[in-house]
């Protein structure tokens, strides 16, 4: 028997075991190829509290405290390709994009 906490293995790394791990709800609609050229907000579906951002075609900048806009140079950068993934009700309604020639793919979840 093991003296360490629940979640933590024999090397000191939290782990979720698959039966334990976090489920989520697929909502409808998502959007894609949504161009980006100007700051752009997503528009939420009711009850999402996570979502994941795809940028395609160009690099982008995005913010999520609801006050920055991004613009060419304000932002955290996302390359053309990566995904951005948003947490939590908050966080997905304050996220803002900005990338000239970029457009997003949005899936939504609960």
């Amino acid at each position: 028997m093991s003296d360490l906490p629940p979640g933590i293995n024999a090397n000191g790394f939290t782990y979720v075991a698959p039966n334990n791990a976090p489920q989520f709800t697929p909502l409808t609609p998502g959007q894609h190829g949504v161009s980006i050229a100007a700051a752009t907000s997503l528009t939420i579906p009711t009850g999402a509290t996570f979502a994941t951002v795809i940028v395609s075609g160009a690099a982008a900048k995005y913010t999520t405290d609801g006050t920055t806009t991004p613009t060419a140079t304000i932002g955290e950068p996302v390359v053309a390709g990566g995904t951005v993934s948003l947490a939590g009700a908050t966080e997905v309604a304050n996220f803002k994009i900005f990338g000239t020639g970029a457009t997003i793919d949005v899936e939504y979840f609960k």
